[in-house]
């Protein structure tokens, strides 16, 4: 009886995971790569540095943190819009201020932004670092940590200057969203567990963080992707922190799928997280 249960669970489950993925956006077309820039697209590069950049500087001069800022067109005063906050995996890491934006483009690309307008934040961490300082050193398996009393002073220069820009720019400050894959999902469920009343619902794909820390953002909207063959970050993680939440009396979505450690590529395409992601918002709670 219990397998006969455990397989119809399953058969549904699939179900509505094939209708999900069904309604997918295109694969991005490649081009060729930029001379100075080989991990981004030649024609995405002048698309980029369009856009507003920056860079944080601790009192110290010890941390730089480069950030760059999209900017939708249609917002004013008297329009104000939301702002998602992108946090780019390991791999990115450096001071080139353009290929954090450049993963983020399923979020400013003229298609998403005519349907949903939104300002985009993209700071990038200088290598070496990362969003969090593991407690456990020496965690080469990534599997869920302890966070330190105190963010690191990169996260530290993420969370002032998106003060900064909140005070600057016409945000809705009742539709801020955040999202990170790998190094930047790891990023996502310590911003939440930092600034819970600041963001208005996250996407951390294949991340990992503190369990004991969940029930201080349980109230926040959330939808978890990890892919199941990942070998990088292992997928138990991510079934960690969503059965805390759900211990801790939250409602989180998750979704597991069948992928690697790109689970974020599949999870950007799918057009229900946008539908998903921008009816979120704190006025409504």
């Amino acid at each position: 009886m219990k397998n006969m249960l455990k397989t119809s669970i399953f058969m549904l489950v699939s179900l509505c995971l094939s209708s999900l993925y069904a309604q997918q956006l295109p694969k991005r077309t490649k081009n060729d790569p930029h001379p100075e820039h080989p991990k981004i697209d030649k024609d995405m590069v002048p698309v980029l540095q369009a856009m507003t950049e920056g860079k944080y500087s601790s009192e110290d001069g010890k941390t730089q943190v480069p950030w760059r800022l999209f900017i939708p067109k249609e917002a004013s005063d008297t329009h104000k819009l939301p702002l998602i906050v992108f946090l780019h995996g390991a791999g990115s890491r450096g001071n080139d201020n353009l290929r954090p934006m450049d993963l983020a483009y399923r979020f400013f690309d003229a298609d998403a932004q005519a349907e949903n307008p939104c300002f985009i934040f993209a700071p990038q961490c200088p290598k070496g670092t990362g969003w969090n300082d593991f407690k456990k050193i020496g965690n080469k398996d990534n599997n869920n940590f302890s966070y330190n009393p105190d963010p690191n002073a990169v996260m530290v220069g993420v969370l002032e200057t998106l003060d900064q820009l909140i005070a600057t720019y016409p945000i809705d400050t009742n539709r801020i969203y955040i999202t990170g894959m790998s190094m930047g999902g790891f990023g996502t469920w310590e911003m939440l567990y930092r600034r819970p009343d600041m963001f208005a619902a996250a996407i951390p794909i294949c991340g990992s963080g503190d369990l004991s820390t969940v029930h201080v953002y349980k109230d926040v909207p959330i939808w978890c992707w990890h892919g199941v063959n990942d070998t990088t970050v292992r997928v138990e993680n991510s079934r960690e922190l969503i059965a805390a939440l759900e211990a801790a009396g939250g409602s989180p979505k998750y979704s597991e799928i069948k992928a690697g450690h790109g689970s974020w590529e599949p999870a950007y395409r799918t057009i229900a997280l946008h539908q998903w992601l921008f009816a979120q918002s704190k006025e409504e709670e």
